[in-house]
């Protein structure tokens, strides 16, 4: 059994990627960092902790993480997501609290301390990774596997971007983090919206029928409102369990630090001039992924 670290902004698709792990049997979740993205980190943090718990993982320890990007503002997506970042779901409110060390922090300590490789899954801004690197940059060579929700490759007729015309949200939301982590040495596998945008690996209001409980009232409103979901983060989780269903190729890849609507563009490197950083996922087995991901959901 693989044990990961999940770091992320739930957000309703956050949200359904911890639903997902915790139903895996291939997968223990050893802790959750949360940062700001989808919505403020109070709310992030609170909403990570609700999940867990109506999972019935209130023993997973989370970690409150950064407030803001590592130089800019904040953008949040409330209107996507809801005024609670969960979908307006109600969900009970946590009995637990976040534990008192920085999501960064903890981050740094445990991958440098720890005896065995450790892996991540980041389906949110990078910035507590970022931060964590800055840190103590030798913990780059002790992460295994390193997936990450993020990015725009121009790979497929859907890359395209979800902020701007060329923009994923969480290279948009922090591209300097974004840039920073990519170029750390860690090996990154990315799953960015070359996939996730296509309407072939969308939840539709049928299949959320299908789902469990939990799933369906977090996506109740979401759906309503948008007609069809889009599994960005659950994407990357299932990358994560099951990368036999993808297809990826290595590419050299920077993030636009700019302003405007090119910020955290990805500047790909098509030519194979420079020297890969990155594993981008260009294919998914767009049948299977659905039924692993509905299979799953249905029995939360």
């Amino acid at each position: 059994m693989r044990e990961v670290i999940v770091d992320c902004d739930p957000g309703v698709d956050d949200a359904l990627s911890l639903i997902y792990l915790a139903m895996s049997k291939a997968v223990k979740i050893l802790a959750v960092t949360t940062v700001a993205g989808n919505h403020e980190v109070e709310y992030t943090t609170n909403n990570a902790l609700r999940v867990l718990e109506a999972l019935g993982l209130d023993d997973v320890p989370v970690y409150k993480g950064s407030p803001a990007p590592l130089t800019r503002e904040l953008y949040t997506v409330t209107h996507i997501h809801g005024n609670d970042g969960l979908g307006d779901s109600d969900l009970p409110m946590p009995s637990k609290k976040p534990e008192g060390e920085e999501a960064h922090r903890f981050l740094a300590s445990f991958i440098w301390e720890n005896v065995d490789r450790v892996d991540i899954l980041a389906t949110g801004p990078l910035t507590n990774l970022a931060r964590a690197l800055s840190l103590r940059p030798g913990i780059a060579e002790k992460i295994d596997r390193f997936v990450i929700m993020g990015g725009n490759y121009f790979l497929t007729p859907f890359g395209y971007g979800n902020v701007t015309r060329v923009s994923e949200f969480n290279f948009f939301v922090d591209p300097e983090a974004a840039h920073m982590v990519l170029h750390s040495g860690v090996k990154v596998g990315a799953v960015g919206l070359d996939v996730t945008q296509d309407p072939g690996t969308a939840l539709t209001g049928r299949m959320v029928r299908l789902l469990g409980d939990l799933p369906k009232r977090i996506l109740r409103n979401p759906i309503s409102k948008l007609n069809i979901f889009h599994l960005h983060d659950p994407m990357a989780a299932v990358f994560y369990v099951k990368p036999s269903l993808f297809r990826s190729t290595p590419l050299s890849v920077s993030v636009g630090m700019y302003d405007g609507d090119e910020r955290g563009v990805c500047l790909v490197d098509k030519r194979g001039i420079a020297k890969p950083n990155i594993d981008v996922v260009y294919r998914v087995d767009k049948r299977t992924f659905l039924l692993e991901v509905i299979e799953k959901l249905s029995k939360a």
